[in-house]
């Protein structure tokens, strides 16, 4: 059967592949290994429609080699395989009987390439798979907050751009569930303001405000008791001749209605002891 023929198959509610589950997967992770481009987006395109078409361990077994491709030497190994991760992190169930073993399993195998994997592509793919697990799956993971958050806070030191984007997005998405947990979010939120304030003119000062920022976004209300130590942090930001800085500064400020009238009552005060103009 053809990879096209098996693809329309698939789609379709009655399909079953019952005993022949474990021969369609193995088939499907060789087809990606095909030189032709068509075969392989076909191929990928199978993935999602295979979380409800094989049974638990079955899909572990297609995840596990999958994820194993994932530190390939070879990039475009690396590539296919990153997409075929993504397409099942979309497509699991919330409530599936195989969903917490799956994501456990993702989630732990993405942060050993994080944390021990060299290589800028892996490292890359993993935040990238992992941001969406957690945008997803972020109840399922609150016990491995903070080693996710630890993994994705080294990579904002990154040289490579991308790969700090990555990073940002990660601690962001896992804000809200970071804020159940007073003391995780207090020691996140601390970790900021420690790095601005120890060297304000960083260059690295902009990818932590912009996370600041996205934290912010991510848990509302809960950043108040913290404007006294975040705001005038920012103040200096703003007036460093930085603009990408103070661009960072204001989408943290712009994050909070309340912090406008703290800096309003800051410039107040000390206009009035001399202090400004």
């Amino acid at each position: 059967m053809a990879v096209s023929d098996l693809l329309s198959e698939m789609a379709k509610d009655t399909f079953r592949l019952d005993r022949y589950e474990s021969k369609v997967s193995d088939a499907l992770l060789k087809l990606l290994e095909d030189t032709n481009g068509e075969v392989q987006n076909l191929t990928l395109r199978c993935f999602p429609l295979l979380v409800s078409k094989v049974s638990d361990a079955a899909l572990s077994a297609v995840v596990k080699s999958l994820l194993a491709s994932l530190g390939a030497k070879e990039e475009h190994v690396r590539d296919l395989s990153a997409l075929g991760l993504k397409s099942i992190v979309s497509s699991l169930p919330l409530g599936g009987a195989a969903t917490p073993a799956v994501v456990t399993l993702m989630a732990d195998t993405l942060l050993v390439y994080i944390n021990k994997d060299n290589r800028e592509g892996v490292i890359f793919e993993s935040l990238d798979i992992l941001g969406d697990l957690v945008a997803r799956f972020g109840f399922l993971l609150e016990k491995a907050n903070g080693n996710i958050r630890d993994a994705a806070l080294r990579q904002l030191k990154h040289t490579r751009v991308g790969i700090r984007k990555r990073a940002l997005s990660v601690i962001a998405t896992i804000a809200p569930t970071i804020a159940n947990n007073d003391d995780q979010l207090i020691a996140l939120v601390c970790y900021f303001i420690d790095s601005i304030a120890a060297n304000p003119k960083g260059q690295a000062n902009r990818t932590y405000i912009q996370t600041l920022a996205g934290v912010i976004r991510g848990v509302h209300g809960k950043m108040e008791p913290f404007t006294s130590k975040i705001a005038p942090l920012l103040m200096s930001s703003l007036a460093l001749d930085d603009d990408e800085l103070r661009e960072a500064s204001l989408q943290v400020t712009g994050c909070c209605w309340w912090w406008w009238w703290y800096f309003f009552a800051l410039t107040t005060l000390l206009a009035d002891d001399g202090g400004v103009g």
